[in-house]
């Protein structure tokens, strides 16, 4: 398993691959207003990572769900404006978006399967299809997002298993040693999550591909190998 390091603290981790270029949407708008990107900033920062190797675009602003504030089809074809037009000024890395597609829904995507909830899911998945045609891998997000480790195993399995549903892309997931937007038990938001949960997520990502992402929403803090490192090194 391949592990790109995502992290920013203070001393990165060891023995893990750098070479994965994170952009985040700051780096995409000129001001306060985010319902459209600069696209000369999308112009200038494709043209300084022409030589990156794999890039990752983290624009959370526009959401994939359709409510009274978003359309999500309006939110994709922003995303396909943004990774058109990067494509356009850095055709050679490979490039995807973190989290979409597929539809990171953590409450839709286990559902029952003949349920009209899951099946909701799906058709939101298949509507990001035309999103395949502008990225070359796909990053799944992977955090804890439930304390039930069965919960979590199937949340994980159904976002890799759609993820190779976009044709022969690189599907490479996101993982987070620490539980975060918890769905069945918030007294748990934001603990390290330990070793065997990691392992409950490894061995499904594991054997559906051999490269992942590892990531914290601190910056600027000492790296904490927990009871997760080990466990996720058995895996590289």
């Amino acid at each position: 398993m391949n592990v790109f390091d995502a992290t920013r603290y203070t001393t990165p981790p060891p023995g893990l691959d750098n070479s994965l270029v994170m952009l985040y949407e700051s780096e995409f708008f000129s001001g306060p207003d985010r319902s459209e990107v600069d696209y000369a900033k999308v112009e200038e920062v494709a043209l300084a990572n022409q030589t990156a190797a794999l890039i990752c675009i983290d624009i959370e602003v526009w959401k994939m769900l359709d409510t009274n504030t978003y359309n999500m089809h309006d939110s994709i074809t922003k995303y396909r404006e943004v990774l058109r037009t990067f494509k356009k000024f850095a055709p050679n890395p490979v490039l995807g978006l973190y989290g979409n597609p597929p539809r990171n829904d953590g409450v839709l995507s286990i559902a029952a399967k003949d349920s009209l909830e899951y099946r909701r899911w799906r058709s939101m998945c298949a509507d990001m299809e035309v999103l395949g045609d502008y990225v070359d891998a796909v990053f799944p997000s992977c955090y804890g997002r439930y304390k039930s480790h069965a919960a979590q195993r199937d949340m994980v399995k159904e976002y890799v298993y759609a993820a190779h549903s976009y044709g022969i892309k690189r599907v490479i997931p996101f993982f987070m040693p620490y539980y975060t937007a918890v769905i069945d038990d918030p007294s748990v938001e934001g603990q390290m999550i330990d070793g065997n949960y990691t392992r409950n997520i490894m061995d499904v990502i594991s054997v559906h591909t051999d490269e992942m992402v590892l990531w914290d929403f601190a910056a600027n803090t000492a790296f904490v190998p927990g009871s997760w490192w080990p466990a996720l090194l058995e895996y590289k």
